[in-house]
């Protein structure tokens, strides 16, 4: 005999060998209140009975369903999760050195975002810096191409040959959080460029054009 779950009310039972796949209730009554139940399921681990959307689809099983209900599943995700913490941050750590060596758009996405963090003093409130710039990472990879300088390569951000300069230099603007004109001029894209590092070392702060930045008068951030 073997030991299964009532597929309506998720009582177990046993059966013969033989009648695996076709029996699945534990009584005359359970099998008629299945055909009430048509648009709900009972959950293999748990034996509760939940409506349908309660289960991830699959294209594995007879009814195109998870055996687990979605809360079962959550559940033994968060245990696997907290067995494996220590692994996963090991595994974390080992991707984001590959991405670093080999992805000039995640050096790229990282170092701006770790720039503009600082540069907010750590006051960005959880957004994503694209969103606080007004434009993408694309974007900002389509305009740094076109300030390679000559005998360099985009990819030498990789190897830090080349550095995200600020045209006009980030001291020389006014600005407290995301929301003041100076941010979004320091920012822009425009104002940004590709530059050997020992040539971005050597211009430092030093401003090639004429610039009025804005004044920081008390409260005022959008002045």
């Amino acid at each position: 005999m073997i030991e299964i779950k009532c597929k309506t009310c998720g009582k177990t039972f046993f059966i013969y060998p033989s009648r695996i796949g076709k029996r699945r209730h534990c009584s005359l009554e359970c099998k008629r209140n299945d055909k009430v139940l048509v648009n709900k399921k009972s959950c293999s681990h748990c034996g509760q009975v939940r409506g349908k959307n309660h289960f991830r689809e699959r294209t594995d099983t007879r009814d195109g369903l998870a055996s687990w209900c979605k809360i079962c599943e959550s559940q033994l995700n968060r245990e696997i999760k907290a067995r494996n913490k220590e692994k996963t941050r090991v595994n974390s750590k080992k991707y984001k050195r590959y991405r670093r060596k080999n992805d000039p758009s995640f050096v790229l996405n990282e170092s701006i975002g770790n720039a503009i963090r600082k540069a907010l003093k750590s006051n960005k409130s959880g957004r994503h810096w694209e969103k606080l710039v007004g434009y993408s990472l694309n974007d900002l990879i389509s305009r740094l191409k076109k300030t390679v300088p000559k005998g360099y390569r985009f990819t030498d951000i990789l190897t830090g040959n080349l550095e995200v300069d600020h045209i006009i230099p980030k001291s020389v603007f006014n600005y407290e959080n995301s929301n003041h004109i100076d941010f979004k001029r320091c920012w822009a894209l425009d104002n940004l460029q590709l530059l050997p590092k020992k040539e971005n070392r050597l211009k430092w702060n030093n401003i090639g054009k004429s610039f009025q930045p804005s004044l920081l008068l008390g409260g005022n951030d959008n002045a």
